[in-house]
């Protein structure tokens, strides 16, 4: 459940969704191939992450790097996303967004809130591992300055940010700076319905 956990942590902070951008649950079945962000874009094709989604409810996670390969089960439905495994004998539940259309896939869908202009407005969410639910409200503003808003049922989960904005190629970068301590999350996009990731393409 290691890569599980590793999105957790990610998606939990910046990349949540609340079902405006709904997917029939049938299209996620297949393997798609990780598209790496401006992040880690210099990712070799052979050497990216594959996930492959069955249709009797079972998921699979090939790290071809060299990471922790995984196979577990998994539940969908049109915007929701339950991935399930164990791990030294501990059951791990993590509920995400999502989002599929035509040949891409999203995990980490976040969906904007109204009307947006570009990437410009409100985008807004939940994720949920084990029992913590983090929810977020992340605000771009045209003069690329962004608020970040998140709430969750720890103390430690409570976090409001005011940074900055901008595009890496086709991604949406933000800034935030704590200290002396700068923390770049980095967002793809999906046909202007969704940000988040990991962003992955149908093989």
């Amino acid at each position: 459940m290691r890569h599980l956990i590793s999105i957790a942590i990610c998606c939990a902070l910046y990349a949540c969704g609340d079902g405006a951008g709904a997917s029939d649950p049938a299209d996620l079945v297949g393997t798609w191939r990780e598209l790496p962000s401006s992040f880690d874009s210099d990712t070799p094709v052979d050497m990216r992450t594959l996930i492959t989604l069955a249709d009797d409810g079972t998921y699979a996670i090939d790290e071809r790097d060299g990471g922790t390969d995984e196979m577990a089960s998994y539940t969908a439905n049109g915007d929701t996303l339950t991935l399930t495994g164990t791990e030294n004998g501990k059951t791990t539940t993590f509920i995400q967004n999502y989002l599929v259309t035509g040949d891409r896939f999203m995990l980490g869908a976040l969906f904007p809130q109204g009307s947006i202009d570009g990437v410009v407005g409100t985008w807004r969410g939940s994720v949920t591992f084990n029992d913590d639910k983090i929810t977020l409200t992340l605000d771009l503003h045209a003069d690329n300055t962004v608020h970040s808003d998140i709430h969750g049922g720890k103390a430690t989960d409570n976090r409001v940010q005011d940074g900055t904005w901008k595009f890496e190629g086709d991604d949406v970068v933000a800034s935030f700076v704590d200290g002396n301590t700068t923390t770049n999350v980095h967002m793809q996009q999906l046909e202007g319905r969704a940000l988040g990731g990991p962003l992955y393409e149908r093989i």
